[in-house]
């Protein structure tokens, strides 16, 4: 199955990646996000991450990173991926942007699903640790700092 997703719409109402994005920027949050696609990817899924602006990233066979052209948006782009798709594949879009990409996009094998549905059904459905992706089991040790601030305040803590 294809996935099309919104990046930016998901990272945004995403607490794991709104949280890798505060702490250490954009650039973090889609790196952790292409990360657990590419995971997800080993049991068959296509995903087409498509942001609205920055430069070129890395993807992977399973994750291709889309950035939409100056002066165009995200939206846009999605659109004109579903419209130009000859493939008889199934393709759902995730977003929660119902009035520009949901309701114009054409029915039949082209379906939504919230950004919500997606991290419950595909992305956390798929992990085998215990914590989820992003979140360490009960027998991995805690993630490291990712943002100077974390290391300040962690420093602060144990040092004197």
């Amino acid at each position: 199955m294809l996935w099309i997703i919104d990046g930016n719409n998901l990272i945004h109402s995403d607490s794991i990646l709104r949280d890798r994005m505060k702490e250490s920027g954009l650039d973090s949050a889609v790196d952790l996000l292409c990360d657990e696609l590419a995971k997800v990817a080993l049991s068959g899924h296509r995903f087409q991450l498509v942001l609205d602006s920055g430069q070129g990233r890395r993807g992977s066979s399973a994750v291709e990173v889309l950035i939409a052209p100056h002066g165009k948006s995200a939206d846009e782009l999605i659109l004109s991926l579903v419209r130009s798709d000859a493939s008889q594949e199934k393709i759902q879009v995730v977003t929660d942007d119902l009035k520009d990409i949901a309701k114009r996009a054409p029915g039949g094998r082209i379906q939504r699903c919230s950004c919500g549905e997606f991290r419950s059904k595909v992305i956390s459905g798929n992990t085998k640790s215990g914590g989820g992706p992003g979140r360490p089991s009960k027998s991995e040790k805690p993630p490291a700092p990712r943002s100077k601030n974390q290391i300040d305040y962690w420093m602060d803590q144990f040092s004197g």
